[in-house]
């Protein structure tokens, strides 16, 4: 197809024709785009660009795991951050005690609640710290009219099919700045990650279920359940970097293409759980700009909040509901060295249900579900 007939159709119609890289560049005015097996894959290949074994990566300690153990792969230790109460996202006023040998920052936005990304990005300029955006709970959303992945030096994505694109795996790194010489040394990386092996999704589902067994372990105070965590990852770093697979390219295209009513859907869902969802004990996320993407997530304040918050959760899953207390927090699996003690992300871990916002979530199922929680704390169990 030429460039005149390009030009009269959409970026929507064009992406079709030129591809998920090239569709990903249009939509987030990228200077480039590099697709990966996975979007910690993505995580790895631009720190090991970056060159700086042994130094740190900033990252929340509520987060993904794959997250910190992209960081560790990569041959660079994460330095965990507290998060805020208000809305579980990083505590921006952390930056300002970072050390001198941090190399780069990982700001995802958890559960799909915006940042306060403008101020993280002033800051991270100030110190000279390499930006990674993380949006693979937050897709598509925009922040000041801006896509929410435009901030960041680089912007990691993932197609996981429980994430916000509607694809089938995989992931990609976005370089937004003009970091030449970083942009050739990621594209020798990205041509150095293996193929995803035809056991990779036997494998993993095996360590998710290892680690979902310790972490109950580690709940009910049964002794060294963290550590035993933390070994569980380090055993499986080589789940981390791998290339992109082909064949999800058109599924993950298709959904980068829909992606726009699938938010709109979500942001009605979130706030119907928040309309319904009431009583005193319950603290909802207070977001100062856009809506919950990926979880609609609460907390169960009180004293008692960490027993009602597993009770809760239990009889959610008994009566058909999608539940969650994602995440345990990551400075007690990885420990950094310094000792911190980063009370916000453990009380919140404690205590946070993560509710589904995708198509299961129709009106019966909200309504349901707010029901439950409501009759729940009601009670008093």
């Amino acid at each position: 197809m030429n460039d005149v007939v390009l030009k009269e159709i959409s970026v929507e119609q064009k992406s079709v024709f030129q591809g998920l890289k090239e569709c990903l560049i249009s939509k987030f005015d990228s200077r480039d785009a590099f697709l990966t097996g996975r979007g910690a894959s993505a995580i790895y290949a631009a720190l090991k660009a970056i060159e700086k074994p042994e130094s740190y990566v900033a990252i929340p300690s509520l987060t993904c795991p794959s997250i910190p153990s992209a960081v560790i792969a990569a041959g660079m230790k994460p330095l965990f951050l507290n998060i805020r109460l208000d809305d579980f996202n990083l505590d921006t006023s952390e930056i300002d005690f970072l050390p001198s040998n941090v190399a780069a920052l990982i700001a995802p936005h958890m559960f799909g609640h915006p940042l306060e990304i403008e101020e993280i990005q002033r800051k991270c300029e100030r110190r000279g710290i390499l930006l990674i955006e993380d949006i693979a709970q937050s897709f598509g959303e925009k922040i000041n009219g801006k896509l929410m992945g435009s901030f960041g030096d680089l912007t990691v994505i993932s197609f996981h099919p429980s994430k916000i694109v509607p694809g089938r795996g995989g992931g990609a790194l976005l370089i937004n700045a003009n970091k030449s010489d970083l942009h050739e040394k990621i594209k020798a990386e990205i041509k150095k990650l293996p193929a995803i092996p035809d056991d990779f999704l036997f494998i993993s589902r095996m360590m998710t279920s290892r680690v979902n067994m310790l972490l109950n372990e580690s709940r009910t105070g049964k002794k060294d359940a963290r550590k035993n965590i933390g070994r569980v990852y380090a055993e499986n770093l080589d789940l981390i970097p791998y290339a992109h697979n082909a064949d999800n390219e058109l599924f993950n295209l298709a959904g980068v293409m829909s992606v726009d009513k699938h938010l709109d859907m979500r942001k009605t869902r979130a706030d119907k759980y928040r309309k319904l969802i009431e009583h005193p004990m319950i603290i909802h996320p207070n977001l100062k700009t856009g809506s919950p993407l990926f979880r609609y997530s609460i907390l169960i304040y009180g004293e008692d909040g960490s027993r009602q918050c597993r009770l809760l959760t239990d009889r959610l899953r008994a009566n058909g509901i999608h539940a969650s207390n994602l995440y345990y927090p990551s400075h007690l699996i990885f420990p950094d060295g310094t000792g911190r003690k980063l009370k916000n992300a453990e009380w919140v871990s404690e205590r946070i249900i993560n509710l589904w916002l995708d198509d299961i979530a129709g009106d019966a199922y909200i309504k349901k579900t707010a029901d439950l929680i409501t009759d729940f704390m009601n009670i008093g169990i």
